[in-house]
């Protein structure tokens, strides 16, 4: 059937006239039957989830990620075995089997010297400490500042007639001194404290 468009107004010119033919319908039904079957089969692929549970997935089909349940049997294959020990067996001495009378001694030598790890802690502070020390020899040595204020009344009794004079008498200064790291020892020093604090961190 003929479609017609015209332009505005009741007595417009008529601009084009389009047949749309039968095959064109019916094309455009199945085309419309398609999309909706595909749309069906998509909502099935999803495990029956609705399309809500799809938006939130993040425009992803099927359910999100779970750790599968693993069986675990609640005894060992061979625990019913009669040769099995079930005695624990004791390794905090294990360099004894070894029977050598200096690594012995050597052991219990680093066992009675072993510091707490608080002990440990103190030693590493301690360390940070004496590096800040060190690059502090970068800074000037002598930093001294001073101040002094005099309220001072002097009298004239020589003008005519006597009279009183009052003044403040400010005084401000500051000194800085340092030594010039020309030959590096303050930078050997700072270079000393850091393998000394490395050394703490590892021991």
């Amino acid at each position: 059937m003929p479609a017609q468009l015209t332009g505005p107004g009741a007595n417009g010119p008529l601009v084009e006239s389009v047949p749309i033919s039968s095959t064109t319908l019916v094309t455009t039904r199945f085309l419309l039957l398609g999309a909706a079957l595909l749309l069906l089969g998509g909502c099935r692929a999803m495990g029956g989830s609705s399309l809500l549970e799809w938006w939130h997935n993040g425009l992803k089909v099927g359910p999100n990620y779970a750790r599968p349940a693993a069986a675990v049997a609640d005894d060992w294959i061979d625990a019913s075995d009669p040769r099995l020990k079930r005695d624990c067996a004791s390794y905090a001495y294990w360099w004894s089997q070894f029977n050598d009378p200096l690594l012995d001694s050597l052991i219990q030598r680093a066992s009675s010297q072993n510091i707490t790890l608080r002990a440990a802690g103190f030693r590493i502070m301690e360390a940070r400490a004496r590096r800040r020390i060190a690059a502090g020899s970068l800074f000037p040595q002598l930093q001294q500042a001073t101040a002094d204020y005099q309220r001072i009344n002097v009298s004239e009794k020589i003008a005519n007639p006597p009279r009183e004079l009052d003044f403040d008498d400010w005084d401000v200064g500051a000194v800085l001194a340092w030594e010039l790291d020309f030959w590096g020892r303050f930078r050997r020093a700072i270079e000393e404290q850091d393998a000394r604090l490395d050394s703490s961190i590892e021991n």
